[in-house]
């Protein structure tokens, strides 16, 4: 017998619309807009190939990441789908990919790296602020290791 195996999508919601009228995203919504997306892209085969794994895996509102399951076998179906969504719920927004894995082990550590890299974008801090902080984050190595 041979295992499923799934591939993991991390994308960031970009909305169109103004966060005041922003509705809340739900996991429904998001499934649907996919399924949406690959009835429109690829019929009932493509429904059909991804409905059995498509779920949401992680999804954090407050960042606006998604972390979407499907089987390995449809997950190039799913991919160029998602560029169709151009709403979730009743909001204007659509999917920009970040990451493609294949364990919710390796996505995680992307979003880990990801959060880091977008602190300083999302705190608001100006480059002399960047920069600082990407000093202090080299001055805490010690011959290629962490201290």
């Amino acid at each position: 017998m041979v295992r499923v195996k799934f591939r993991y999508i991390v994308a960031e919601i970009q909305y169109q619309c103004e966060e005041e009228t922003r509705t809340p995203i739900k996991d429904v919504d998001i499934l649907m807009s996919v399924k949406k997306a690959v009835a429109i892209a690829h019929g009932d085969y493509g429904v059909g190939c991804m409905l059995y794994s498509l779920r949401v895996s992680y999804f954090k509102p407050q960042m606006n990441i998604v972390m979407i399951r499907v089987g390995r076998r449809a997950h190039k179906l799913v991919l160029t789908a998602m560029i169709f969504v151009k709403k979730i719920g009743y909001n204007s927004a659509e999917y920009k990919t970040l990451h493609l894995g294949g364990t919710m082990r390796s996505c995680h550590k992307f979003l880990l790296k990801y959060y880091r890299n977008n602190l300083s974008f999302i705190a608001g801090l100006t480059n002399e602020e960047r920069q600082k902080l990407q000093n202090l984050k080299l001055l805490g190595k010690k011959n290629g290791k962490k201290q």
